[in-house]
């Protein structure tokens, strides 16, 4: 059932936090179904910055709100539902017994690379990280490797199995932006996921608001379904620093070294065969002439007085006594 309201519906949000720095969120309809008397809500803004809200209601539908106008004010907008919704599935999937196996494909300068399967075997949303005394916030910091993939050159040795992804739905990251370049830094590459308006990823929260409770929670649950189906098949999106760790380096080098051995040995295989082929010519030449010197000997020796005879049987035993020698080399 869809319901019209005024516009204040920056003020009213369908989803909020249950503390002021967890995880933790719920619906206002699961808010209503536990619902005590002077229970607070948080904001969905970063943990340490949430704002108080609380369960209200119009005709058929609930909503939070904040708590007093003061508290709808602040420096940043909070998080959007698309984004949370993002960051939850891949929290959600990577901490899955036995993880979750999927594949990265991404751009790199609007360079398309070859797709790279890994298993995620951990997730941590808003994580909060300390370069060079400057905090960062890393939307959800992945842990994965490669089980399977002996290569010398895998992305768990390139990026020391970790990998921070960011959620672009308002604002795009830049890879120069500061927490970029901190990441970077300290080896942590960085990969971008779109999820702006228009992006398969993408739910339009204001739209929602003008559902029930039921219906809003029925879209949410197929959003969700259809992220997890996404993010189990692929994860699409653009790598914006790429880091190559120490250990990832000393493997180039190696594999490097590897490389210019095999061309070594199939140039000196190539150049064997061609002596190979250059002996099989000359013993073929050496027979032919060998058989024409016979058949001179022989003239020869029919001709010719017994000396020359005695002469010419000894050039055939020399001449045998070469061949064989020729052949044992």
């Amino acid at each position: 059932m869809m319901l019209f309201f005024p516009k204040d519906f920056d003020r009213l949000k369908i989803i909020a936090y249950t503390s002021p720095d967890g995880d933790e969120w719920l619906t206002a309809l699961e808010a209503k179904l536990k619902h005590r008397e002077g229970m607070i809500y948080y904001s969905r803004h970063r943990p340490g910055t949430r704002k108080k809200m609380v369960l209200t209601r119009r005709k058929a539908t609930n909503f939070f709100r904040y708590y007093s106008e003061a508290d709808s004010g602040g420096a940043s907008a909070p998080e959007s539902l698309t984004h949370l919704l993002c960051k939850q599935v891949l929290n959600e999937l990577s901490n899955l017994p036995g993880g979750l196996t999927t594949v990265l494909n991404y751009t790199e300068h609007t360079e398309q690379h070859p797709p790279v399967t890994i298993r995620l075997n951990r997730a941590l949303s808003e994580y909060r990280i300390e370069i060079d005394g400057k905090t960062f916030y890393i939307d959800v910091l992945l842990e994965f490797d490669q089980p399977g993939n002996s290569s010398l050159l895998r992305h768990e040795i390139r990026w020391r199995r970790q990998l921070a992804v960011e959620i672009w739905h308002t604002s795009r990251l830049a890879s120069n932006a500061p927490k970029c370049l901190a990441l970077s830094k300290i080896g942590i590459p960085v990969v971008q996921i779109r999820a702006d308006k228009g992006s398969f990823l993408y739910i339009d929260e204001d739209e929602l608001l003008n559902y029930d409770n039921e219906e809003i929670k029925n879209r949410i649950d197929r959003h969700v379904e259809k992220l997890r189906n996404t993010f189990r098949k692929q994860i699409l999106c653009t790598l914006l620093r790429n880091p190559l760790s120490t250990d990832f380096q000393t493997a180039l080098t190696l594999h490097n070294q590897i490389m210019a051995d095999e061309q070594q040995v199939e140039q000196i295989k190539e150049e064997f065969e061609v002596l190979k082929n250059k002996h099989v010519l000359l013993e073929a030449e050496y027979s032919a002439l060998a058989a024409q010197y016979t058949a001179l000997l022989e003239h020869q020796k029919s001709q010719g007085t017994p000396e020359e005879r005695d002469m010419l049987e000894k050039h055939g035993i020399l001449r045998r006594m070469a061949s064989k020698l020729f052949k044992l080399k």
